[in-house]
């Protein structure tokens, strides 16, 4: 009997003698009616009664038999102890089932490969198991004869997610506004992807590691590679995607070729929106920029020398762009001196003009005014002749392209009273 402290008995009834109910061991008992042999009888829980039922007739000898009666204690319930489905990366588990105070307990595995108790009789004991597994256990608390009490408890050993690995950051591109991802793909778990910063950008496919992502030229995004796998902690990871904007293009400028008898000259290259800028010389010595980041610049130079300048915008990792512009200081031609007016000439029709020699650019004669004259150029120095008296403006031209010439003219003047034979011999001189 388990759980009661109350029994009917069911002696004989006599047919000769008369009966009577007495307690031979066990105590704290009680017989309702001593001499009912269907009394009840009254005990204490967990505690075995013998009791005796006699029946008389005097004065022969009595009868007797005796009867057990045990009052057995239910088994202490059975508690196992709180599930345990949150154990990530581990194959062990204390237990924490509730130690009997009535009956003994023990442990079993109901479902779930591969797994163990330390000690199965133990309610702390440890259990290990595989993992990626989830058991129940059953704990089991007996005091035969009567019913066991049972509780059941769920084991989980959880995989930790595999660990994320976002990539590469990509932060050499230009121009595009588009980049494939190159995240790990999870062997325990699921991944996605999130954007931790960076406005204006989305992904094809926020589960798929190698997905295309799109934003916004100009910005950097950094990007989470998130695997999970509930209920264990998430693996994370991170990757910068800058899309950087190109250089803005340069424009050097137009060349300054024409620059005479000056060594300063103003840029004119353009004003980048992307990107910093700098001038630098590619070609002529001893050349200087006022503020070689200003695109309006001074630069300033060497007469005579022509300069290949360069304006260089940056937009790191880009590709610069450049742009050149030719400046050249040309020097002015040397002042034309066409030597002095010859008046007093008689009888002659060849004089030898006395111009300067140039030191910068080359000298030219020509004919202003008078008829019928000729020159033959040597150096600077000229034969003119004519067969009749008459007088001529000649003109010292000394020329530097692009620069403005230089000039300067000379009278001279042919009297005319010499024979004309010696007109031919002196013309004849004068060829060369």
């Amino acid at each position: 009997m388990c759980g009661v402290t109350s029994a009917t008995l069911a002696a004989n009834t006599p047919t000769v003698g008369t009966g009577a109910w007495s307690i031979v061991s066990g105590a704290g008992g009680a017989v309702t009616t001593p001499s009912s042999p269907t009394s009840a009888f009254t005990g204490t829980l967990g505690t075995t009664y013998v009791l005796r039922w006699t029946i008389s007739n005097a004065p022969c000898t009595a009868s007797t038999d005796d009867v057990t009666i045990t009052f057995n204690n239910n088994p202490t319930a059975a508690n196992a102890g709180p599930d345990q489905t949150g154990l990530c990366g581990v194959t062990s588990a204390t237990l924490a089932a509730n130690t009997p105070t009535e009956g003994t307990g023990h442990g079993h595995i109901i479902s779930g490969a591969g797994g163990s108790f330390a000690l199965n009789t133990d309610p702390s004991t440890s259990f290990t198991g595989t993992l990626g597994t989830t058991y129940v256990l059953r704990w089991t608390i007996s005091n035969a004869p009567c019913t066991a009490s049972t509780d059941d408890v769920t084991i989980t050993f959880n995989n930790n997610p595999t660990a994320a690995n976002a990539g590469p950051d990509q932060t050499g591109l230009c121009g595009v506004t588009s980049a494939t991802l190159a995240a790990n793909t999870p062997t325990v778990g699921t991944g996605a992807w999130s954007i931790v910063s960076g406005a204006g950008g989305s992904f094809t496919l926020n589960t798929d590691p190698s997905t295309s992502f799109t934003g916004t030229l100009g910005t950097t995004y950094v990007l989470r590679w998130t695997i999970s796998n509930a209920p264990c902690t998430a693996s994370t990871d991170d990757v910068t995607i800058t899309f950087n904007s190109n250089p803005t293009a340069a424009n050097a400028g137009p060349d300054q070729t024409g620059l005479c008898g000056v060594t300063s000259a103003t840029l004119a290259a353009n004003t980048p929106t992307v990107g910093t800028r700098a001038w630098s010389i590619v070609s002529g010595a001893g050349g200087s920029f006022a503020l070689n980041t200003d695109p309006s610049t001074s630069f300033t130079g060497t007469l005579g020398t022509t300069y290949v300048l360069r304006w260089t915008i940056s937009n790191a990792p880009c590709t610069v762009s450049t742009d050149d512009v030719t400046i050249t200081f040309n020097n002015n031609p040397t002042a034309a001196n066409a030597g002095p007016d010859q008046t007093g000439l008689c009888g002659v029709t060849s004089a030898t003009l006395a111009a300067n020699t140039p030191t910068v650019g080359t000298g030219a004669w020509s004919i202003v005014s008078g008829a019928g004259g000729a020159v033959t150029h040597h150096k600077s120095n000229i034969c003119i002749y004519r067969n009749t008296r008459n007088y001529y403006v000649l003109r010292w031209t000394i020329s530097t392209a692009p620069c403005a010439a230089s000039t300067d003219d000379v009278m001279i003047t042919f009297n005319n009273n010499q024979q004309q034979q010696m007109q031919d011999r002196i013309k004849q001189d004068c060829v060369e």
